[in-house]
């Protein structure tokens, strides 16, 4: 007795047996209608069961090898994540040194294109690892990585689920690393195509782990730690949409058929006059190549050509490339390489959607690597570990020219705003900060102690004449912010200084952008500098309120 259904069972029963169990299946989950057949055994609908395609590495690497929509499906994604770089950012004088350093010594190992690949051979076969080569005293390559003791980061290179599989398990709940792979297996392919040896073990601390698509424990423990592919997903919807694009080539090549009707054809054919019949095909092909036209006997014979309609597969092809795209999570206009289409169509949320998306898989994917390669490269090349540093990732949207210049206006409004408020920053500060670089920088880092505001920073060479100005500059400052009384002029009446000139011109300026009245600007000019009535009425005569 059948106690469990499963695809094996089902399989190796007799038809006749099937129908038996099926016929005393009832279902009480939903809607039963004995008149339609709606949830009995005569609903076609509950023969439909889903089951799992299984990871074929070698297939999928056949169909990322030879189709070009599979080959497109597992690099874009890759390429856009590793297309602008990182950056290692470690504060202090010596950090962009240290930092040079550390990405050299990665560079020299190839780290990004071994990422690269990583990331390819996780979208079309389930996983991949890259093996860092690490001298330390901790032992072998099968004992886990001390990093205090790492003393040289030789190598890099990364291998597929068909040489490295799981050997072990962390099977302890009270562990970090639960139901994942503790040691792996390597068994390298040679340059032949032939695994070599019996293969070595390697803990899991010496691999950069690409896991794939991980559903669950009992998935990644009967697929020898890997998980499932981006193409194992899109597999038959690739076959559908490949299979439909092949049938509307062939379609095209008879999309104009010739049709010759011979009167007595049958009979023709029963008399055994192949002969004859064949020689009259020849010699119309014949003219039809000469001058292409048909010569035909008016009475006997009739020519036409039939043509085979074409319309509506492009609306069919559509169809199953949304599917695809859809499948392969990627954008149309990016897996096809076709321009946005529709009224008002510009592509912006594709493109922005689909920057979003390689940042945030830059972010799960790639940082954790990135900085645990960081780490080890820091002891390798003998530097203790900064206290401060970062993995950051360049923009992937570009701006364009007017965009980049419309942005650096923005941050020069910005910075003359910083630069204007007391104690903020200097402007050497803001120089070394924005042109201290090879390239235009917007980030802005202030360490050390606060600049002196040159509006309060006492001038050892100015005269109580210049000082008096500068109050009354202050003053007028003041006064057009808050709207506070003037003081009654007081004060010395002697020869002006340049600070003093410097200083009314302000104050002129006010009135003529419309910050300051008249009646205040005349009162702070007689109050901070040597003139009388008169003169103060002639230096504001002849200002003009700008929009006034």
């Amino acid at each position: 007795m059948v106690t469990r259904l499963d695809e094996r069972a089902i399989s190796e029963m007799r038809p006749a047996e099937l129908r038996k169990i099926v016929a005393n299946v009832v279902r009480r989950d939903g809607w039963i209608s004995a008149l339609t057949g709606a949830g009995t055994v005569r609903d076609k609908k509950q023969y439909a069961h889903f089951i799992a395609a299984p990871t074929n590495w070698r297939e999928n690497l056949d169909l990322w090898r030879g189709d070009g929509l599979a080959g497109r499906i597992v690099e874009l994604l890759p390429k856009e994540m590793m297309r602008e770089g990182w950056d290692l950012l470690i504060e202090g004088k010596d950090g962009p040194e240290i930092a040079s350093r550390v990405k050299n010594k990665l560079e020299d190992l190839h780290f990004d294109d071994r990422l690269y690949q990583a990331l390819c051979l996780e979208r079309a076969v389930g996983g991949a690892g890259v093996i860092m080569g690490v001298g330390d005293l901790s032992g072998g390559m099968e004992a886990p990585l001390d990093l205090q003791s790492a003393a040289d980061l030789k190598w890099m290179e990364t291998f597929e689920p068909l040489e490295l599989f799981a050997s072990s398990w962390q099977n302890d709940p009270d562990l970090p690393g639960f139901g994942r792979p503790d040691k792996y297996r390597l068994v390298p392919v040679s340059p032949g195509g032939v695994k070599k040896g019996v293969g070595k073990e390697i803990h899991a601390s010496r691999i950069l782990v690409f896991p794939g698509i991980v559903v669950s424990r009992r998935q990644i423990t009967s697929q020898l730690g890997w998980g499932d592919a981006t193409l194992t997903r899109c597999r038959e919807t690739i076959r559908d949409f490949q299979t439909a694009w092949g049938a509307i080539g062939h379609l095209i090549a008879e999309y104009g058929v010739a049709v010759w009707k011979i009167k007595g054809l049958a009979e023709i054919i029963s008399m055994d006059k192949d002969e004859v019949l064949r020689s009259r095909v020849e010699m119309m092909q014949l003219a039809m190549s000469a001058v292409n036209a048909a010569v035909i006997d008016a009475e006997l014979e009739d020519f036409d050509r039939k043509q085979v309609p074409l319309t509506g597969l492009s609306d069919v092809l559509r169809e199953f490339g949304a599917r695809l795209a859809a499948d392969a999570d990627t954008p149309m206009t990016l897996l096809f390489g076709m321009s946005p289409g529709g009224m008002n169509a510009t592509g912006e949320f594709d493109a922005k959607s689909w920057f979003d998306r390689a940042h945030s898989e830059q972010e799960r994917k790639l940082r954790p690597h990135i900085e645990r390669a960081v780490e080890i490269a820091f002891r390798s090349l003998d530097i203790d570990e900064p206290e401060s540093w970062s993995v950051k990732f360049r923009p992937l949207s570009q701006p364009t020219e007017q965009e980049a210049a419309q942005t650096r206006l923005t941050q020069a409004q910005a910075d003359q705003i910083y630069y204007n408020m007391r104690g903020c920053v200097s402007g050497p500060e803001l120089r070394d900060q924005r042109f201290g670089g090879r390239e235009y920088r917007y980030t802005t880092h202030v360490s050390g102690p606060m600049p002196v505001d040159p509006s309060t920073a006492v001038d050892p060479t100015a005269t109580p004449q210049d000082q008096a100005a500068v109050d009354a500059q202050t003053a007028a400052q003041a006064a057009a912010a808050t709207g506070a009384p003037v003081p009654t002029p007081t004060g010395p009446r002697e020869a002006f200084t340049g600070i003093q000139i410097n200083s009314m011109m302000s104050i002129v300026q006010a009135v003529a952008r419309g910050e300051l009245d008249r009646s205040s600007a005349r009162a702070i000019l007689m109050t901070g500098f040597p003139i009388d009535d008169s003169q103060a009425d002639s230096l504001l005569g002849a200002v003009k309120v700008t929009g006034a």
